[in-house]
């Protein structure tokens, strides 16, 4: 990685800390570049990838990341050989810093600015114009959202792996995620894998399953 590129993504950082949030600054989650190149974030994901095999069922696959923020998990995506790869978000400032970063670094990422609330499958369809992915990451978002709308549809968009993420420090949160799942993904297999971690390196039951077709 040049100069002028290392350059641009410690601009980049100032950018990102201005909607950090939170109680931490800079992007939401750590977001690794490259061997030469880690941008820290308020969250680690290291439980998450290790949990996941750093995600390389999505190797020569197509994979959609709702709620995306600035793109962090998108580009691990890419890195690990996704053949494309869209990331939506509710936040226009995150979805505009996502476009910068992925420009100063040459990634090929496509990010939209969507309202899953106000979005049901037709809307999005015509949002994203594109067929359906292979791979869908609901990662921590669905207390965010209207979780019954959104998961009425989300699963015929989908045509073989849905990641889910519930969220922290929130009780009963596995069986619920898991209710949710159940009553609404029709045709999926759902499989509990463990607990992510949270903010600073901390394990505080952050559930995540991984539903199959």
């Amino acid at each position: 990685m040049n100069k002028d590129t290392k350059d641009a993504i410690k601009e980049w950082e100032v950018k990102a800390a201005l909607i950090g949030g939170r109680g931490f600054t800079g992007a939401y989650q750590t977001i690794f570049i490259d061997d030469e190149c880690t941008i820290e974030g308020g969250r680690h994901k290291n439980v998450r990838n290790n949990i996941l095999n750093n995600l390389r069922f999505v190797k020569d696959k197509t994979v959609i990341d709702f709620g995306c923020n600035v793109g962090g998990v998108c580009i691990d995506a890419k890195n690990a050989g996704a053949t494309s790869v869209v990331g939506v978000d509710i936040s226009q400032s995150a979805i505009g810093l996502a476009k910068e970063l992925v420009g100063i670094v040459d990634l090929d990422i496509d990010y939209k600015v969507i309202d899953l609330d106000a979005t049901d499958e037709e809307v999005f369809r015509e949002t994203v114009s594109r067929d359906n992915f292979d791979v869908a990451l609901l990662l921590s978002i669905w207390r965010h959202i209207d979780i019954e709308k959104f998961a009425s549809w989300v699963g015929n968009v989908v045509d073989s792996i849905i990641v889910f993420e519930g969220h922290a420090s929130m009780a009963n949160e596995r069986n619920i995620c898991e209710d949710i799942l159940r009553r609404n993904l029709t045709g999926f297999s759902i499989r509990y894998l463990g607990e992510a971690g949270n903010y600073a390196k901390v394990t505080t039951g952050r559930p995540i399953f991984i539903c199959e077709k």
